[in-house]
């Protein structure tokens, strides 16, 4: 029997309050014992309130994202649910990275990893994984070299590397980062670390150039990684 639109409204304004009012929650949340795919439907609603293009009074509920959509998962959410649009299949951890405000969205996509988010989780046929990182080197296209210089990358960038150190299943010979002195991916998890560093080559070329991410450890101040693409 599917859930009443009138709890899961209900629920999500309870949530968007400011602050949430995280306590009345926990008690319709413990009487009610919702299904994972609406705690998920209340979650997506609340996540996508909190992306750069909803509208400008979109920061308030960021403050608060992380603590609610722990607040979901302790009573049940899957974090690997696919949310269905009008349009297309879609899920919370994809919709994380159109949360620009300091680092909520790598705040929650570690906490829907810990709590059994899956990188490689099919949502319309492609693998999460492989849209964050497509949209990671749009993003750097677009965003730096040809866009607007206060472009903001970070979180995305932070949520492509918390998926590599939770574990992604990739084809034979696809490497999407390359580590140096034996330095693996699971060091991502404190992505906190580490800050990077991107370069062009042939810039505003009309023929193909050339960029590359060097990321480097603030603790020790030393390179770990390098991902170098071309682009057009």
């Amino acid at each position: 029997m599917k859930t009443s639109y009138y709890k899961i409204k209900k629920l999500e304004k309870l949530l968007l309050e400011t602050p949430p009012n995280l306590d009345v929650a926990s008690v319709v949340l413990e009487k009610w014992g919702l299904p994972s795919e609406s705690l998920s439907a209340v979650g997506y609603a609340i996540v996508e309130k909190c992306a750069y293009y909803y509208d400008i009074s979109n920061e308030l509920p960021a403050l608060y994202l992380y603590d609610i959509l722990a607040l979901l998962l302790k009573y049940g959410m899957n974090p690997n649910d696919i949310h269905h649009t009008k349009y297309e299949e879609q899920n919370i951890m994809d919709l994380l990275r159109h949360v620009k405000f300091d680092d909520v969205a790598a705040k929650c996509m570690r906490l829907m990893l810990d709590n059994g988010g899956d990188p490689n989780l099919l949502i319309g046929g492609v693998e999460l994984f492989i849209h964050i990182d497509y949209f990671v080197h749009f993003d750097i296209v677009e965003g730096i070299y040809d866009g607007p210089k206060d472009f903001n990358i970070q979180p995305i960038i932070q949520c492509w590397l918390l998926m590599l150190a939770y574990g992604i299943s990739l084809g034979e010979g696809i490497i999407p980062i390359s580590m140096t002195d034996g330095y693996n991916y699971e060091i991502f998890k404190e992505y906190e670390r580490y800050r990077w560093d991107v370069r062009f080559y042939e810039p505003r070329s009309p023929e193909y150039g050339f960029y590359s991410v060097h990321f480097f450890d603030t603790v020790i101040n030393k390179e770990v990684a390098i991902l170098s693409q071309k682009h057009r």
